[in-house]
């Protein structure tokens, strides 16, 4: 194996003659993973250099026939290749199959679509047997460009296996299955067909079927967005959820086309109450965070420190997300290199994303990709167990404890000179809460007071809280016979 460079090896390397001594050695499937999945148990040489270097690598195995009575025997040659995500195959110098190659193949070539997963895992028949005269008594060569697509791609594969048999097999298989109507497809992916007619079969036809609920405005969010980490951007990532609550969702041409650059693959999909990420730095989030996180590949670009507009598309062009996220306003401000993640709040009542208010920082520094921070009330909501006279499901919503007498912890009005501040400290952690300020005039009527607000504040306290602050419009006379107070209930 080698990654091919400008003028190395020239174009010789697939010739029967060619000299490979100074090649890498290796037994088994050739890839890598930069996350252990599918491919582990299927690569037994790593190509793990390719990652950020090449697209392209070149493969070399020799094999040998003793005699011309094994070689007269040959009569049907079968290629089985798992593959991720195309390569061209060279039997003696003479390609005999291809997939997803570019017209003109060069040693820095990718391949032109993708092979998910999913599919690179099965080993894919080609029947190869028009190319038997290629063989020869003694050494032969069966030679590989495998192509990879994206240079920053988290995965590789090219595992061959070449099969010869004694006789061609003519006509249908007694094994086969008959199908007098139509085929009802029950999941992404793409058939390959020929016809049998006279004695001969046509060449393979393939063509690619997308099945399933697409992505949406409606079920798909941007659940967390961690953009400005600390230690170095290279640890940004963003995470997208599925919540739809029953379906699950094709991402196949699912792709961000402002802020961020990336296109899911074809065969992509997100189970019900799935998260999905998408990271700056494979190798650098990895060692930050664990292989065990459900990556779906890097972006190009980089999220911007100081907030940006992103654009989510789904296949058919329709907007699936298009909002800018900020580190001002009624955005919070700790995810901006104070450590924490930002947090789509409740994402499965579908928050409007373009309104910071939607969001909160994480818990923990760091965030929580591929998972959730967020918790449940549980227990009596009228229970008083510290005796504050402050109930459970305040204590809760406000992350204080109902084992802790501290009736400190309900909300509380100041003024700055004649401007009223209502402020009370918040659960970081509740989304399962909604939260509204109220004001009266007379303890009687309330009405909403949290849009009419002159500036709101947040401030992280670093304890799973932060500290809310709604400041009011003058008031003459100090404010009397005004009145707020905070309301919470469950969603």
């Amino acid at each position: 194996m080698v990654i091919p460079s400008a003028g190395n090896p020239g174009s010789d390397w697939r010739d029967l003659g060619f000299d490979d001594d100074s090649w890498d050695v290796g037994v088994g499937g050739v890839g890598y993973e930069t996350i252990a999945a599918d491919y582990d148990s299927l690569i037994g040489f790593s190509a793990l250099e390719m990652l950020g270097k090449n697209e392209s690598v070149y493969l070399r195995m020799p094999f040998e026939i003793t005699d011309e009575e094994t070689l007269s025997g040959i009569g049907s040659l079968i290629l089985k290749m798992r593959y991720d995500d195309g390569f061209i195959v060279y039997l003696n110098g003479v390609q005999v199959a291809a997939v997803n190659e570019p017209p003109m193949p060069g040693w820095q070539s990718g391949a032109t679509r993708s092979h998910p997963d999913s599919q690179a895992v099965n080993a894919i028949p080609f029947n190869i047997t028009d190319h038997i005269d290629q063989l020869r008594i003694g050494e032969n060569v069966l030679a590989i460009h495998g192509l990879n697509q994206g240079i920053s791609s988290s995965d590789f594969l090219i595992s061959p296996q070449l099969v010869a048999g004694s006789s061609v097999s003519v006509g249908i298989s007694p094994s086969a299955d008959r199908y007098l109507d139509g085929v009802a497809l029950e999941s992404t992916g793409i058939i390959r067909a020929r016809t049998f007619e006279e004695g001969e079969w046509s060449a393979l036809a393939e063509a690619s079927f997308v099945v399933g609920v697409s992505a949406s405005a409606e079920n798909l969010v941007i659940s967390e967005i961690m953009y400005h980490a600390e230690g170095g951007t290279e640890h940004d990532f963003l995470e997208l959820m599925n919540v739809s609550g029953t379906d699950t969702l094709e991402l196949t041409g699912v792709r961000f086309t402002k802020g961020i650059n990336f296109e899911f693959p074809f065969g992509a999909n997100l189970l019900p109450g799935e998260r999905v990420l998408l990271v700056e730095d494979l190798t650098a989030f990895a060692a930050r965070y664990g292989p065990d996180h459900p990556v779906a590949g890097q972006y190009r670009g980089k999220l911007d420190d100081g907030g940006e507009q992103l654009v989510l598309l789904g296949a058919n062009d329709a907007v699936i997300r298009d909002f800018s996220y900020d580190d001002a306003g009624s955005w919070p401000t700790s995810p901006d290199g104070g450590g924490a993640s930002l947090v789509l709040r409740a994402p499965e009542t579908l928050p409007v994303h373009r309104d910071g208010t939607s969001w909160r920082p994480s818990v923990s520094a760091g965030g929580n990709p591929g998972a959730s921070d967020a918790t449940r009330f549980s227990g009596d909501p009228q229970a008083d167990l510290d005796h504050d006279l402050i109930p459970a499901l305040l204590e809760y919503a406000y992350g204080s404890s109902d084992l802790d007498f501290d009736p400190a912890v309900a909300p509380t009005v100041e003024f700055s000179g004649q401007s009223p501040v209502f402020h009370f400290t918040r659960n970081l952690a509740a989304d399962d809460l909604i939260y509204r300020v109220e004001s009266s005039p007379d303890l009687s009527s309330w009405s909403v007071a949290d849009e009419s607000f002159t500036e709101r504040s947040t401030v992280d306290l670093g304890d799973g809280r932060v500290l809310v602050r709604y400041q009011f419009s003058p008031m003459p006379g100090g404010g009397a016979g005004r009145y707020w107070r905070l309301r919470v209930t469950v969603r």
